[in-house]
């Protein structure tokens, strides 16, 4: 049995990484073809430094649960080769993946171009993942629509019966009916004013939506060969109900194929 290092002996070989991990870095960095490598991957030395620092902290009953099917955006980090990497779309695989379980077995996603052949072990799931996404854009949008226009109505209406009972209150300040009259339009204009404020969040998370729509690529193809189990803290999106992936999930038949793909490859 190996005798454990002592502290100055970790403290050593740490100082010797980091040291040959900054020489190396700094030599990507002098390439033109390798500098964004070396930048990329101090991205994921932070971000993997982070995970590492509040790993013991980490409550994973505190985010939401998912669900086989589900679309979550991730962290891959910066892997070697060929490996899927970087902040991606994957599909959650697990069928039965308990609210505090720590960890997620995901398939990895991938943006269609039209120009590339699509390897025979992967699936072409064609436009699904924007198209929900999209349909989830548009009936937030139009719900919003709805609620901000109802509410908009109902002050320019109690605004117009405002004006109206103060003209004739004008005219008479004794009437004591009038005056309670004029205060109740005062309360329900007040009161649809402040429910309008409160759809700030929902407008905000519409740009969000809208903003990844922008950046998404019309097909998706899944990378049935590199299926990985991950931490949930690599899990970038949706954490809560209100974010932008939450209830995107793929198709019954779309997940019909992954089946199909995952005993052609991997059940005798």
């Amino acid at each position: 049995m190996r005798k454990p290092k002592t502290k100055e002996e970790i403290k050593t070989h740490k100082d010797q990484v980091i040291s040959d991990l900054s020489s190396f870095l700094d030599t990507l960095i002098e390439s033109p073809a390798d500098a964004k490598r070396a930048d990329l991957i101090s991205y994921w030395l932070k971000d993997f430094q982070s995970y590492i620092s509040r790993e013991k902290s980490f409550d994973a009953s505190k985010i939401k649960s998912y669900k086989r099917g589900d679309v979550i955006k991730v962290n891959l980090g910066f892997n070697v080769g060929s490996e899927q990497g970087g902040l991606r779309y994957a599909i959650v695989l697990d069928k039965n993946n308990k609210h505090n379980s720590k960890t997620i077995t995901v398939i990895p996603l991938t943006s269609q171009k039209e120009e590339k052949q699509i390897y025979e072990r992967d699936i072409n799931l064609g436009r699904e993942l924007y198209n929900r996404l999209k349909a989830k854009y548009d009936s937030a949008q139009d719900t919003l629509i709805k609620e901000q226009t109802a509410h908009t109505d109902a002050i320019k209406k109690a605004q117009q019966l405002h004006n109206s009972l103060s003209n004739i209150y004008s005219k008479d300040t004794t009437n004591e009916t009038i005056r309670q009259a004029i205060l109740q339009t005062e309360e329900i204009i007040d009161a649809h004013g402040e429910a309008l404020s409160l759809f700030q969040e929902d407008e905000t998370n519409l740009e969000k939506i809208q903003s990844e729509l922008y950046k998404m690529k019309d097909g998706s193809i899944a990378k049935i060969e590199q299926i990985t189990t991950i931490s949930k803290q690599r899990i970038f999106d949706p954490k809560g109900s209100r974010d932008v992936l939450s209830g995107i999930h793929f198709s019954d038949a779309a997940m019909d194929k992954i089946n199909e793909k995952l005993k052609e490859l991997y059940i005798f």
